[in-house]
């Protein structure tokens, strides 16, 4: 869930926030959004594909922050590019927002 905790996704495959938020974690971001996640190896045999135009390089250096879940078939790209782990999903947030409400009594 983005904006919870300390580690979380920096740099989701998101329009808006990928042009008004922050790329280092910092307000504005797009709190409360979930992500994918892992997911199949398979999905990134092409690479991330190039940027479009206008969108800002994010992760700003380049790397792979999650290198470390990547293995056994999956793998976790934390870049705007990859809507594969990091596309927001109406379904997820939903999930997430119930889970925290039941989390709360």
């Amino acid at each position: 869930m983005i904006g919870e905790g300390a580690t979380f996704e920096r740099c989701p495959q998101h329009v808006v926030a990928n042009l008004n938020g922050r790329l280092d974690g910092q307000s504005p971001v797009l709190t409360g959004a979930v992500v994918n996640g892992p997911n199949d190896a398979s999905l990134f045999d092409e690479g991330l594909g190039d940027y479009s135009e206008g969108m800002r390089r994010c992760p700003p250096d380049g790397s792979d922050r999650y290198a470390t879940f990547t293995g056994h078939g999956s793998r976790y790209v934390d870049d705007v590019r990859s809507w594969q782990t990091s596309e927001p999903a109406l379904d997820f947030t939903a999930l997430g927002a119930y889970a925290l409400t039941l989390m709360s009594r």
